[in-house]
C-alpha cells in the first residue's frame, strides 16, 4: 500500500472556478506536511512549469505499478505538456518502462490499482478505451466496471481501502458493475451522497492510516470504527475544480 507519494506544488495554480490560490497553497502544504511529519511517507516532488497549472493534479498523469509508468493522454495541447512533464521527472529519476495509450487515459482518475488488479470504470463517451492493454502492461487482471453518468469519474466514486476492502458510491456504478464488485471484492463499503460530493472517495489509505478531506463526516466514523487512522485537512479549493487528496497525490508503486 502506499507511501511513496509523487506531488507538486501548486504554484502555477489560476484562480479559474473561483480558486482562492493563496490558501488553496496553505491547503497543499498542510497535506504535504501531514504525509511527511505524520504519516513519515517518503514525498518526491515534481517541479512546477509556469503556465501549467493542472500539474498539482499530480495523479491525473500517469499509472504506476512495479516501476512501470503508464503516461496519460490527455486532450488539450496545455494538459499533455503537463503530461510531457511528469515523463521528464520520471527520466530524469531513472526510470525507463513507459507506456502511453493510443486513447484518451487520465492515469489514477480512471484506473486504480487494487491488490492484482486493475479496476477501471468505462462511462458513457469512452467506450473505445481499451484497458486490456493496460493490464496486459502492467502484468494484473482487469476488473472493467461501467458508470451509470458521465459526469462521474472513478477516483471520486471508489477508494482502494486495504487488500480486502474498497469504498464506493453506489449510485455512480450501473447494476451489473455492483454486482461484479461485490463479487470480487470481500469487504465493500456504502458511502452516501454526503460524503461523495464533498470528495471523500478521492483519499488515499495505506491500510492502516487513511487521507481524507475534512468535508467528510460519515465515512470518517465508519473507518474509526474499523480500527483505520483516519487524518483530515481542509481542501475545499481544490474540491471547486474536482479534485481532493487522492487527486494531488500519485502512488509511487516501485
Amino acid at each position: 500500500m502506499p507511501n511513496t507519494i509523487l506531488m507538486c506544488k501548486p504554484e502555477s495554480l489560476t484562480s479559474d472556478n473561483g480558486v482562492d490560490v493563496e490558501r488553496a497553497q496553505k491547503q497543499w502544504q498542510s497535506l504535504y506536511d501531514t504525509y511527511v511529519r505524520v504519516l513519515g511517507w517518503d514525498v518526491r516532488l515534481v517541479e512546477p512549469t509556469p503556465g501549467l497549472s493542472g500539474m498539482t493534479f499530480a495523479s491525473h498523469h500517469a499509472l504506476m505499478l512495479d516501476s512501470k509508468i503508464v503516461l496519460s493522454r490527455l486532450t488539450s495541447p496545455t494538459q499533455q505538456a503537463e503530461t510531457d512533464a511528469y515523463e521528464s521527472w520520471f527520466r530524469s529519476a531513472g526510470y525507463h518502462d513507459f507506456y502511453k495509450p493510443d486513447f484518451a487515459f487520465a492515469g489514477e482518475s480512471e484506473a486504480l490499482i487494487w491488490n492484482d488488479a486493475l479496476i477501471v470504470a468505462k462511462r458513457p463517451g469512452n467506450e473505445a478505451a481499451d484497458y486490456e492493454a493496460i493490464a496486459d502492461f502492467l502484468n494484473v487482471r482487469l476488473i472493467e466496471l461501467e458508470l451509470s453518468d458521465p459526469r462521474y469519474r472513478l477516483d471520486t466514486v471508489l477508494s482502494v481501502i486495504d487488500a480486502q476492502t474498497i469504498t464506493i458510491y453506489p449510485p455512480a456504478f450501473t447494476e451489473k458493475s455492483l454486482d461484479t464488485l461485490y463479487v470480487k471484492v470481500p469487504d465493500v463499503i456504502e458511502a452516501d451522497e454526503a460524503d461523495t460530493f464533498a470528495y471523500g472517495l478521492n483519499a488515499i489509505s495505506d491500510g492502516e492510516h487513511i487521507m481524507m478531506s475534512d468535508q467528510v463526516r460519515g465515512l470518517r466514523e465508519e473507518y474509526r470504527t474499523r480500527s483505520l487512522v483516519v487524518h483530515v485537512t481542509p481542501l475545499t479549493e481544490f474540491h471547486k475544480r474536482g479534485a481532493s487528496v487522492k487527486s494531488l497525490g500519485l502512488e509511487l508503486r516501485i
